[in-house]
């Protein structure tokens, strides 16, 4: 069963998911934006929303590469809780004139939405969507990608955390779970 619910508002440790994502962010980056249709509650973070719509995830990354200043974009779902600045500032490495994205993989699995986009690459999503594809793996193929699959140096733990995310109400529970056991002090 999906959550149901923005996920973005649901509430974590005593703060919103969103407010974690934000928080963990603006470690890396002091410029974060939001993409969002709909506003549930009062945001401070500029709102950026799709020119696309139902493109699913592909609209959303089209809309802040379309809209910011910026030279590169660093993304994150908003289910995803427990990213990790480690994490980004890993990916941010691949960042160069080679690339057009750097997209992690984690266990085998492609994680586009926390990935780091240049805002160049707007006419070749256009170009994804104009053709009826919504998946952003569909873009990949008209452009350089950097994938990362190698996180040497980062520790499992904040790699599973980091890539871990919210779909179902099991999951939130999970999330619950995970955040208890890395608030209680370990025993040796």
């Amino acid at each position: 069963m999906r959550m149901g619910t923005d996920k973005s508002e649901l509430i974590l440790g005593g703060h919103t998911v969103l407010d974690r994502v934000t928080s963990e962010l603006e470690k890396v980056t002091p410029d974060v934006v939001m993409n969002k249709n709909h506003r549930h509650r009062e945001c401070s973070l500029p709102i950026y929303e799709d020119i696309f719509h139902d493109v699913g995830p592909l609209g959303g990354i089209h809309a802040v590469l379309s809209q910011i200043d910026a030279d590169w974009v660093i993304f994150s779902a908003c289910d995803t809780p427990f990213i990790n600045e480690d994490v980004y500032r890993y990916l941010l490495r691949y960042c160069d004139e080679n690339h057009e994205a750097v997209v992690p993989v984690y266990e085998g699995r492609f994680h586009p939405l926390s990935g780091i986009y240049r805002t160049k690459i707007v006419h070749k999503i256009e170009q994804v969507i104009e053709v009826g594809e919504r998946r952003v793996r569909s873009l990949f193929d008209r452009i350089k990608v950097a994938e990362v699959s190698d996180f040497e140096g980062i520790e499992e733990d904040k790699l599973s955390r980091h890539f871990f995310n919210m779909n179902t109400k099991a999951d939130f529970k999970k999330a619950q779970q995970l955040l208890k056991s890395q608030e209680s002090p370990r025993h040796l």
